[in-house]
This record gives C-alpha cells, sequence and structure tokens, in this order.
C-alpha cells in the first residue's frame, strides 16, 4: 500500500468479541454489527498475504492481532482503492481457523466501494435474467456506458486486463430493459459482456466461464452475455 494509515482499534475489539460467537450463531443482528465494524478495524497480515482459496480466487489474508503484540496496520477501506480493486483479490479473515470469520468475494469489496455499503440487492438490478438470452424484437432496451457508481474505474481497468489475458473482448455495456407487461416501469439494469459460447472450446466451459466470472459483480448485480452489434464500450 502507498501511504501509511491506521485503523480504528475499538472497532478491532468489537470484531474480536464477535469472532467468539459460534458460526451456527451468527444471526442476522451480528452480521450487521460485522459489517458497521469490519471496514475501519485494524488487521494484521501474515508473512504471507496472499492465499488461494478452495473456491481457486486469490484472497488477501486479515487477521485479528494480538493483544499488546505490535502489528502492520491493515484497513479495508484503505486496502480496496489501493491494492485489492487493482490487483482482482478477494478478503478473508482468520483463515488460520479453517474456518473462517468471514470471506468477501471481490464483488463484495467493489459493491461497497461504489455504494458505501455491503448491499444485498439493488432494486436497479434484475437478478433474475439468464446468463445468455436472445433479445425479443418487442422489448425497450437502453444501452450505454456504464457509471463509476456501477463499474468503477479500479475495476475496469482490472477486468480489461483479466479480458485481454484470456483473449477475450474487453468491452462492456449497461443495459436498460423495461418490461413488457408494464411500459410505466423504471426497468432493470443489467451488466452486458460481449462472450460467447463460440470464443470457448466447450459450452460446458463457457458456462463454467460465467460462473467463475460472476465472483468479480456484487452477488446481485445482473451479469449477462450477448453477441457483439456495436453497442459495446472498451473497458478502458
Amino acid at each position: 500500500m502507498a501511504e501509511e494509515y491506521f485503523g480504528d482499534l475499538a472497532k478491532t475489539e468489537i470484531l474480536t468479541k464477535l469472532f467468539d460467537a459460534e458460526h451456527s450463531k451468527r444471526d442476522g443482528s451480528w452480521v450487521n454489527e460485522f459489517f458497521a465494524n469490519v471496514i475501519d478495524a485494524s488487521f494484521r497480515c501474515d508473512e504471507a498475504q496472499i492465499m488461494r482459496g478452495p473456491d481457486g480466487f486469490l484472497y488477501f489474508k486479515l487477521i485479528t492481532p494480538e493483544p499488546n503484540q505490535p502489528f502492520t496496520c491493515y484497513v479495508l477501506r484503505h486496502m480496496m482503492p489501493q491494492f485489492l480493486l487493482k490487483e482482482g483479490f478477494g478478503a478473508v479473515i482468520n483463515p488460520q481457523k479453517g474456518n473462517p470469520d468471514w470471506v468477501f468475494s471481490y464483488g463484495d469489496l467493489m459493491g461497497y466501494y461504489v455504494n458505501g455499503a455491503f448491499l444485498s440487492h439493488d432494486k436497479r438490478f434484475d437478478t433474475g435474467r439468464e446468463e445468455t438470452e436472445v433479445l425479443e424484437k418487442e422489448e425497450n432496451i437502453l444501452i450505454g456506458n456504464p457509471s463509476e457508481n456501477i463499474l468503477p474505474a479500479l475495476s475496469r481497468e482490472f477486468l480489461h486486463n483479466f479480458c485481454k489475458q484470456l483473449k477475450l473482448p474487453a468491452k462492456v455495456a449497461l443495459m436498460k430493459r423495461k418490461s413488457k407487461n408494464n411500459g410505466d416501469d423504471e426497468g432493470f439494469f443489467s451488466l452486458v459482456f460481449p462472450f460467447t459460447p463460440k470464443m470457448f472450446r466447450k459450452e460446458e466451459e463457457f458456462r463454467q466461464f460465467l460462473k467463475m466470472f460472476s465472483w468479480y459483480f456484487p452477488r446481485f448485480y445482473s451479469v449477462i452475455c450477448l453477441e457483439e452489434r456495436g453497442d459495446f464500450y472498451d473497458l478502458i
């Protein structure tokens, strides 16, 4: 990280007490208190900072500091723009326990970065869409370039490099679709990428890729793929 900073040790202490609770007893109130404190709390890290999770993704390790022991401070709020979103990492809290206290995907962190909160849903997005679709002629759609508060520049740069590495088109669009049943509604957003099954050796590889790709977006985002017809924008 480029600049020195300090976390909130009072919030670290709150988290330490929260982590004493068994996983089976961590209810909605526990989650709300966790989210309220985790973003500014102070953590330490092992010498090996990055680990590959059982899901195959890379995570930065955040560990609750021990009382009265000096440590180098890591704070999620500062790490997101300086490091995590740039490099494509998630974050895992206390992985040394075997059953970590929490796991943040890259998309979870992106969602906080653009919304200032860990959201479970966003009414602007229609998460019920299929991953691949055929647009019907009578549908009303609007196409544009995703704004910073939907797809931040830091993530666009990472996704650009990610797509180039996989030899996929580094383009994106934001699509707004209106319901056919109610022309007065505001419609729903979807992030759209120009990936198609013919870019992969097998249909199954394409579908596995889409599941993997979704890790990089907030869980409530609608992310779909459509064949490019000139309506996409370069990621950077």
